[in-house]
């Protein structure tokens, strides 16, 4: 997914632009157990006045186990956010 903005406020234009890849991995455990895992590449930049900063790395991990009843008529999902990614930028990027 890329998605790209741009804003202008009298002369100053600034423009974000994001580009994310998800990455998924579904495990089988029973017939009607599968867990997965996913995260997602992303890479963000702003730049504004002719200063940019960019911030990019793996995103926050989601787990999740799933239970189908039935003939998959009715899932049951238990998930888990893992605060895996990069929450903020450092000082020689900004």
């Amino acid at each position: 997914q890329w998605v790209g903005y741009t804003f202008e406020q009298g002369s100053t234009k600034t423009t974000v632009t994001e580009f994310a890849f998800p990455l998924a991995y579904l495990l089988p455990i029973t017939d009607r157990f599968t867990l997965d895992i996913s995260t997602a590449y992303a890479n963000s930049r702003v730049e504004s006045g002719g200063a940019s900063s960019t911030i990019s790395g793996l995103t926050d991990t989601q787990l999740r186990l799933n239970y189908t009843f039935g003939l998959d008529a009715v899932v049951v999902t238990a998930g888990l956010n893992l605060p895996t990614g990069q929450y903020e930028v450092s000082e020689d990027k900004i």
